[in-house]
């Protein structure tokens, strides 16, 4: 036998045992169908326009699990708020990643029909990473990336992917579309022991429009400016005080107070309106930034704190909130307040709230507020002062509005916490900058290891005395 026949044989027998292998789940012929089989078949067909192929054919041994298949695939493609464009983007790369080539010529067509680039298909085709993807398609394309590599997500990569599709089903993204004062709505999640106090661990999860205002060379001139004058200084603040001091201008003018320097300081109070004006319109139609800091950062460290804590308190139920409208001045904590008022205590509920968790060290609120700053409860500032040394952290005032703010300012024990750097700002604050790359690991688990002591803290030092049978507890006394 020549080398060239051995050779032909070698190929006839490969492309037989391939033949074989291929055939060992074959098409089942109609006449030998069940009729559960014809029945699934017959919904296959109904659902889709196009008869069973691929792993369906195999799948049909067992109809009701062919049928579970494609209700599964139907719910994931076809009822996703996700757009087809992202939808089949994530199937392009998983299909890729396990080379299915199957799955790969199915939904290759589909992702040019939803609007995905060709260049980011051929990209995924070629096995790298696209270039000039959109913020959604890069924090899409790194969560299925990481976890196909890693079998698991880093904080940063999750804190991302909170911020642009919320909780992986879109609904915080199409909140985020919507004007502030719609976008209320809130996610609640709720641990009920009956125990006597209530732990509100809460962090916003919208973000926030950018602007002229938020430039980081104006950022950084303020911030040096408020070390300067050793008070913090607040963008609002001057809009404020300007229309004050020109309505008070008005009335001396009405009781016939007409001097030259109150024309000069209505003069002063006015030009500084007329900037702050446009600046301020310049935010309103500027466009949303991604959020990874504010606010993806907090609610990745709120999450593994309600990991940590549930039902691991003696204490405290744990409550998880995350409003939404934040950064319209807390339109949803504020609805939130208003329907539960009549449910939460305040004299045994008590709100952590974190926000901009990724970025220098660890800085808890002692007072903030636009113009006229509202200090926090002095018994969970006290806490604070204790863990300070340790974790390197400090107290500082801030002229900016929390949903911890609002809850203080409804009468309930509250604080926020957050990092900062060395010159007590971030950044990327509001900016188009404020990706997962510029999140730092570290901080996020220095402000999760701060807030976990804290934490216990509040169950170890508070807790005990809300067990007592009296209506006044130390956090009503102190607020008294």
């Amino acid at each position: 036998m020549t080398r060239r026949t051995v050779a032909l044989a070698l190929c006839l027998t490969g492309w037989t045992m391939t033949a074989r292998a291929q055939d060992r789940l074959p098409p089942i012929p109609e006449s030998q169908q069940t009729e559960a089989q014809k029945k699934a078949i017959a919904e296959f067909t109904a659902a889709r326009k196009t008869g069973i192929s691929g792993p369906f054919v195999p799948l049909l041994r067992s109809p009701e699990v062919m049928n579970r298949a494609r209700a599964m695939g139907d719910y994931l493609r076809f009822n996703s708020v996700l757009p087809p464009r992202l939808s089949e983007f994530a199937i392009l790369i998983t299909a890729r990643y396990w080379t299915q080539n199957y799955e790969w010529d199915a939904h290759n067509q589909l992702a040019l029909q939803g609007g995905l680039s060709p260049d980011i298909i051929k990209a995924i085709a070629d096995g790298r990473r696209p270039d000039k993807m959109a913020a959604d398609e890069e924090a899409l394309y790194t969560f299925c990336d990481e976890l196909h590599r890693n079998q698991s997500i880093s904080d940063a990569t999750y804190a991302r992917a909170v911020s642009t599709f919320g909780d992986l089903t879109g609904s915080f993204l199409l909140v985020r579309r919507l004007m502030p004062v719609r976008a209320s709505q809130n996610v609640v999640s709720r641990s009920y022991g009956g125990k006597p106090g209530l732990l509100v661990l809460t962090a916003h999860y919208d973000s926030a429009r950018t602007g002229a205002v938020f430039g980081r060379r104006v950022l950084e001139r303020t911030a040096t400016l408020s070390k300067l004058v050793r008070r913090p200084l607040g963008l609002f603040g001057a809009f404020f005080w300007s229309l004050v001091v020109i309505l008070v201008c008005c009335i001396l003018r009405i009781i016939g107070i007409d001097l030259l320097p109150v024309t000069v300081i209505q003069f002063i109070a006015t030009v500084v309106l007329i900037v702050a004006v446009p600046l301020l319109a310049d935010i309103a139609l500027s466009g949303v930034v991604p959020g990874a800091n504010d606010n993806a950062s907090g609610v990745a460290t709120v999450m593994r704190l309600a990991d940590r804590f549930d039902d691991g308190l003696e204490h405290f139920d744990t409550l998880v909130l995350f409003p939404g409208a934040a950064e319209g001045f807390s339109l949803g904590m504020r609805a939130w307040l208003r329907r539960h008022r009549k449910e939460l205590d305040r004299a045994s509920t008590v709100f952590l709230n974190v926000d901009m968790a990724g970025h220098g060290t660890v800085r808890w609120h002692q007072k903030s507020g636009f113009v006229i700053p509202l200090a926090f409860h002095p018994a969970l500032l006290r806490l604070c002062e204790e863990l300070a040394e340790e974790h390197n952290a400090r107290g500082i005032v801030r002229r900016t509005v929390s949903d911890a703010y609002s809850a203080r300012s409804s009468g309930f024990p509250a604080v926020s916490v957050g990092c900062l750097n060395a010159m007590d700002y971030v950044p990327t604050y509001h900016q188009h900058t404020d990706l997962p790359s510029a999140i730092d690991d570290d901080a996020l688990d220095r402000a999760y290891h701060f807030c976990s002591d804290l934490i216990t803290l509040i169950d170890e030092r508070i807790g005990p005395d809300l067990a007592r049978d009296t209506p006044e507890t130390v956090l009503s006394e102190e607020d008294s």
